[in-house]
């Protein structure tokens, strides 16, 4: 990682050994995307549309268009197919509503279309949304269980050390939105039973490793960002602490780097493990 941050210019061409592949053009703030189990690529737009990626094209009917809140950092930016997507249908979306809560959902794609009526929220954030670390993130783990990484709806800094909101965490759910039996803070008084980890700032992005842990960037603000291994009942220390605090009492980050003075901030990650992946 200091290898490639060093070697990194926004200018400089494709590194050696990767190539670059124009798959889609035409899209508008494209935030993320999923595979489906025969090839196609659900396309997700910021706005709320999402799309579908088919032999070398995107369709070009909607499978459907979410009614978001897309100001600033808000907007559609998570999108999981389940296991069986293709048996049922199911596609879990991360979005920030209308009336500008972060929201968890289900949608059911029948045909390459998901009504808006299928819309099943399984839970929605507590307070009115800041323009920024909004919900974020979503992936279903090799536990098969629904993960949901959301920010800490800044300037509202206490929410991350506070159990009682969704704000500044990792939640996890069983697919149909109830909540696992050891998740760490099910029978703790007050605490929002979803909850897998907390004291995050803006886990935007995360992947899961080898052994099965999930992993998280967390989004730095004075000076560190963060690789975070995801423990459960973990605290993460902000905003308290930034970075590698030694022996503080919170769990220091995997990897962490200074942003200054390129202001550059850690926005997504991957776990690769093969052997063929060229080097910078």
């Amino acid at each position: 990682l200091p290898t490639a941050q060093a070697a990194y210019s926004p200018t400089a061409g494709v590194p050696t050994g990767f190539t670059k592949t124009e798959l889609a053009q035409g899209l508008k703030n494209p935030s993320v995307f999923a595979f489906a189990p025969n090839g196609d690529i659900y396309l997700g737009e910021q706005n709320g549309t999402i799309l579908i990626y088919r032999h070398g094209a995107v369709l070009p009917t909607p499978v459907v268009t979410l009614q978001t809140d897309s100001s600033g950092e808000l907007g559609l930016l998570g999108l999981a197919l389940d296991p069986n997507f293709a048996t049922n249908g199911y596609m879990y979306v991360s979005f920030t509503t209308t009336d500008q809560h972060a929201a968890l959902g289900r949608l059911t794609v029948q045909n390459d279309v998901a009504s808006l009526s299928s819309l099943v929220i399984y839970m929605k954030g507590n307070q009115l949304q800041n323009l920024h670390h909004s919900a974020n993130d979503l992936l279903i783990g090799p536990d098969g269980k629904l993960w949901w990484s959301v920010g800490d709806n800044v300037p509202v800094i206490s929410n991350a050390q506070t159990l009682d909101n969704i704000y500044g965490k990792i939640l996890r759910f069983n697919l149909d939105g109830t909540i696992p039996s050891d998740n760490p803070f099910l029978n703790v008084p007050n605490a929002v039973p979803a909850i897998y980890a907390y004291g995050l700032r803006n886990p935007f992005r995360f992947t899961f490793l080898p052994n099965g842990k999930a992993m998280t960037e967390d989004t730095g603000s004075s000076y560190w960002e963060e690789l975070d291994t995801i423990q459960a009942g973990g605290n993460y220390g902000w905003p308290f602490v930034e970075g590698n605090c030694g022996s503080c009492g919170y769990i220091n980050p995997a990897y962490a780097y200074g942003h200054l003075p390129t202001d550059s901030a850690a926005s997504s990650l991957a776990a690769y493990t093969g052997s063929s992946f060229p080097c910078l």
